[in-house]
């Protein structure tokens, strides 16, 4: 990750937290993109590295056969 980037992102989730909003990271390529974001606290991500774009239907399924995208990158939950 770039500085530039570093900061930009410290710097936005420093305002979300001051007024008590969660924030949500898109386009996470990495997990050490991952790691990164949520050691600066960031609660949320959405990107293709989580899972790709599904149908209700599919979701459905995965949601009741606990095997969530997150859950198999990290063998733990996001939070």
């Amino acid at each position: 990750m770039a500085p530039a980037s570093f900061v930009i992102i410290q710097s936005v989730l420093s305002m979300t937290h001051g007024l008590h909003l969660r924030a949500t990271a898109e386009g996470i390529e990495t997990r050490q993109e991952w790691d990164i974001l949520k050691a600066l606290g960031c609660q949320e991500g959405q990107s293709y590295l989580f899972g790709r774009p599904m149908r209700k239907e599919d979701l459905v399924t995965l949601t009741i056969s606990n095997d969530l995208p997150e859950q198999r990158l990290a063998g733990q939950s996001m939070s």
